[in-house]
């Protein structure tokens, strides 16, 4: 299954995906690897992470670059780590 849209014109092309082990996740990247788009004169990424977006943008940009989509911007938004096995959890979050 192909996943194609066109955009008008300076629409732009957003992905928000949580890191996954400092990387994208499978679904993520079969996603991308789906997707076809004309027209994406803007292409960026939010991901939020506990800490570090890590490798994830780069991955990010090289699958889209692909497909002929350039990752313009690639943001981290840091949020309550989720990886609990690893950490202890936040006092003040309990």
């Amino acid at each position: 299954m192909i996943f194609y849209y066109v955009l008008r014109e300076n629409e732009k092309l957003g992905f928000v995906f949580p890191v996954y082990f400092y990387t994208v996740s499978d679904p993520v990247l079969q996603l991308v690897r789906r997707l076809r788009v004309e027209n994406a004169s803007y292409v960026y990424a939010v991901i939020p992470c506990g800490a570090s977006i890590g490798a994830a943008g780069g991955f990010l940009k090289a699958e889209l670059q692909k497909r002929g989509l350039t990752l313009r911007r690639a943001d981290a938004l840091v949020v309550p780590d989720g990886a609990l096995i690893y950490y202890d959890v936040n006092p003040v979050l309990k």
